[in-house]
């Protein structure tokens, strides 16, 4: 089994090391501060010269994870972590550096991004697309035929109905109910409240 590197060693980093530590071996982290993960720790300035390993973006801000996958995806792979505690539809595709975590559904013909992050008992239903760099908070539930752009982020509880179109760079805060299309950089809170970015 390959050792993978985590890009960021803060809360989501503990987060994807105690959910997958079973099932895969990681071998260190990059940041710019030693956080005591009890992992071998790379100083980012150092790290930027080191080729051809296993990374997986493991910080939650969606502006940061989309630069730090580019910055890192030229001289490395990114690898996909997907629970064997999930359902995931055979015709599912999953981009580069994905994530699923436990107890989550992936209904058919759906399309995960590159650097998405899944959390925990989520549902995202038949023929969605989820865009590059998004980070889906747990207990997220989405309608079938979504089709969501890049950098987005849904927080906890959330509920985005059947047939939504969701622009990029949107974010959404926990335990809202999205009834209606929402535009590039919009943020959604409660009842669909529209703000903009």
């Amino acid at each position: 089994m390959n050792n993978i590197i985590l890009i960021g060693g803060g809360k989501l980093a503990r987060e994807i090391i105690t959910t997958f530590d079973q099932n895969y071996n990681f071998d260190g982290f990059v940041d710019k501060v030693n956080t005591k993960l009890n992992l071998k720790f790379y100083n980012e300035k150092k790290f930027k010269n080191i080729n051809n390993k296993l990374l997986l973006v493991s910080v939650g801000d969606v502006p940061l994870r989309g630069l730090l996958f580019e910055k890192y995806k030229k001289k490395n792979k990114f690898v996909s972590l997907i629970s064997s505690k999930s359902f995931v539809s055979k015709n599912t595709k999953i981009g580069k550096g994905s994530v699923i975590s436990p107890n989550s559904f992936i209904g058919a013909n759906v399309s995960i991004g590159q650097n998405v992050f899944i959390g925990s008992n989520v549902s995202i239903s038949h023929d969605c697309s989820i865009g590059d760099n998004s980070y889906i908070s747990p207990s997220v539930c989405i309608g079938g035929c979504v089709k969501i752009k890049k950098n987005f982020f849904v927080g906890l509880n959330s509920t985005i109905l059947t047939d939504i179109s969701i622009g990029s760079n949107c974010y959404i805060g926990a335990m809202t109910i999205v009834r209606k299309n929402i535009k590039n950089k919009k943020f959604i809170v409660g009842n669909h409240r529209e703000l903009d970015v």
